[in-house]
């Protein structure tokens, strides 16, 4: 079962950045695990991960360069094995 968009809140970044080293959102009651993904503007995955943390460091290989958008979202993995999804962020990399 899917959650509705938007039950997962994301903290940082968001908007214009120099750098996205890492992501974080808050925590939910609950979840076994998060699944994390970044994402171009034409929808080409960076990079995606799991974790049970509620951060995630962006690895070096996955870096986006200055002048580009990408996505990130994080879904949810709940006990009841429902899941809940954030809405995806948008962040633009800026030249440092």
């Amino acid at each position: 079962m899917r959650g509705v968009t938007g039950d997962i809140q994301l903290v940082s970044p968001a908007g214009d950045v120099q750098r996205v080293d890492s992501l974080v959102w808050r925590s939910m009651p609950g979840v076994t695990s998060y699944v994390v993904e970044v994402r171009r503007e034409d929808g080409t995955l960076v990079t995606r991960a799991a974790t049970t943390d509620t951060s995630f460091v962006v690895p070096d290989s996955a870096r986006v360069a200055p002048g580009n958008d990408v996505y990130w979202t994080v879904s949810a993995r709940l006990s009841d094995g429902s899941e809940l999804r954030s809405a995806a962020r948008r962040v633009r990399v800026t030249t440092p």
